[in-house]
């Protein structure tokens, strides 16, 4: 106890300590280090835990306490770096408890680079859970938001420009498993993308029929919220790989072949049902993100309708109808509602418009940034095929040099693992591919979506400060499907 209530204490010091003098001290005087590195005394205590008859949980407490203290300390700049240089993360990576997840019933700038570094190397000591995690079928809310939390840090770590900062001998072989590990997190990652990236995603989470109509409704929303997260942070991991990877137009590394035929797929007179997963060992087609767009603009007017209704009616609590007042009342407390005062019951029908007015902020966010994402990766690759990919079929002996080139190019790029080739698709790329990949985009990429994508700038992204950046990618996806290929 006493210990839990020295690192409260500490927390809360360093929480009102601007000049940052006690996190100086605690960091000089070795305190820090030490605590870091007692990690490793209470990994076996916590491993200890995990048995069907678990002893006294003040360890857990403690280690609970522990990390909250440290979580304070990272969250500021001078706090993560005295964190790194204590090798916080590298004790992290040590840990054994981490991979003792429970099973389901489901089969299962330089500091920022040194950061991204020291977390790929907790990633891949754990790379077996990590990957149990990402291919995890569960779909309970708790199971949702460790996958949203983890594409979270993947998005952010598992890059090839980190491999450089990793603090451990790299040989030939080393750098190729090191490769290998992050090309399955990008693999799997991509797979999500089919997962949870349709309008039938929700028709996935069946809730108990027995929850009260109030608990379904905040899972739901907690449900929806974590599968938009894991939409965002799968495709801001998309976006960092391809600027990362390949700065340059001509160099592209491209993560989706020029296929459209899940769009068709998904948007055919068989939307009523579930669109086949692509295998994450497969390269996804260019139609997932444009399916993706499409749906994350439909989404993105439901939310801002609801939020302006809810404002509304938050405004106006009084005057809203008996039936309505009590529907919202259950979600706050399903049973008993008809025993308490009016006057409660406005009371906890403000909390439920509260609570549903923050949900549809934090949507309509997570929708503007994947449709500003989509956009981006949609135009990259359409530069990359309509301009400067040569067709393999192609009968020109110099173009044909040119492609052998990109070939390896590509492989250099994504080429770990003999097993799982994730860049055949695009060495295969036809004349023919080309072609229908404008015509098919052509046609998805309407007047009408682009009307939508310009209403969304102008009813939310004025206040951001990428105003504008849809608008010019609307105007160069444009361009790109009015070029006539020679």
């Amino acid at each position: 106890l006493s210990q839990m209530l020295a690192l409260a204490l500490l927390d809360r010091i360093v929480s009102v300590d601007k000049q940052q003098q006690w996190l100086l001290y605690l960091s000089n005087s070795g305190y820090l280090k030490v605590l870091v590195d007692s990690l490793t005394d209470d990994d076996l205590t916590l491993q200890s835990l995990l048995t069907p008859q678990p002893p006294l949980l003040k360890a857990l407490y403690t280690y609970e306490s522990k990390m909250a203290f440290l979580t304070r300390v990272a969250k500021s700049p001078q706090g993560a770096l005295e964190l790194l240089r204590s090798g916080v993360i590298v004790r992290l990576a040590q840990c054994q408890v981490y991979d003792m997840r429970p099973e389901t019933d489901h089969p299962g700038m330089a500091q920022h680079l040194q950061a991204a570094g020291q977390v790929l190397q907790f990633l891949i000591s754990h790379s077996d859970t990590i990957q149990a995690i990402l291919r995890c079928q569960d779909v309970s809310v708790g199971s949702l938001r460790e996958l949203a939390s983890l594409t979270g840090i993947i998005s952010k770590a598992a890059l090839p420009g980190v491999l450089s900062e990793l603090d451990i001998d790299v040989s030939e072989g080393t750098q190729m498993e090191l490769q290998g590990h992050i090309g399955r997190f990008q693999r799997q990652c991509l797979g999500l993308l089919s997962r949870f990236g349709g309008s039938d995603r929700l028709r996935q989470f069946k809730l108990q029929d027995d929850n009260a109509e109030g608990d379904r409704m905040n899972k739901r929303d907690e449900i929806e919220l974590a599968m938009q997260q894991i939409c965002a942070n799968v495709m801001e991991y998309c976006e960092s790989l391809m600027l990362q990877s390949a700065p340059s137009f001509q160099h592209t590394v491209c993560l989706f072949t020029p296929s459209l035929s899940e769009l068709t797929n998904r948007d055919g007179p068989r939307q009523d049902t579930q669109a086949p997963v692509v295998p994450y060992w497969h390269l996804p087609g260019l139609g997932i993100i444009v399916y993706l767009l499409k749906q994350s603009t439909s989404d993105f007017f439901s939310y801002y309708d609801s939020h302006r209704q809810s404002v509304n009616k938050l405004q106006n609590v009084e005057q809203l109808p008996p039936d309505e007042i009590k529907e919202l009342c259950q979600s706050v407390m399903p049973a008993g509602v008809d025993k308490i005062s009016t006057s409660q019951k406005y009371v906890l029908a403000r909390q439920r418009l509260v609570k549903l007015i923050n949900n549809r902020a934090k949507l309509l966010s997570l929708c503007s940034y994947i449709i500003e994402t989509c956009l981006f990766i949609f135009w990259r690759h359409l530069e990359h095929y309509l301009l400067h990919c040569t067709p393999a079929d192609s009968q020109d002996p110099l173009l044909s040099s040119r492609m052998s080139f990109k070939k390896g190019r590509l492989q250099d790029s994504f080429g770990s693992d003999s097993n799982l080739d994730f860049s055949s698709g695009l060495n295969r790329v036809s004349q023919h591919d080309i072609e229908q990949l404008q015509v098919e985009a052509t046609n998805s990429f309407g007047e009408s979506l682009q009307k939508k994508l310009l209403d969304i700038e102008g009813l939310y992204s004025k206040v951001r400060s990428r105003y504008t950046f849809i608008q010019a990618l609307v105007r160069r996806i444009r361009g790109l499907l009015r070029i006539s290929r020679t």
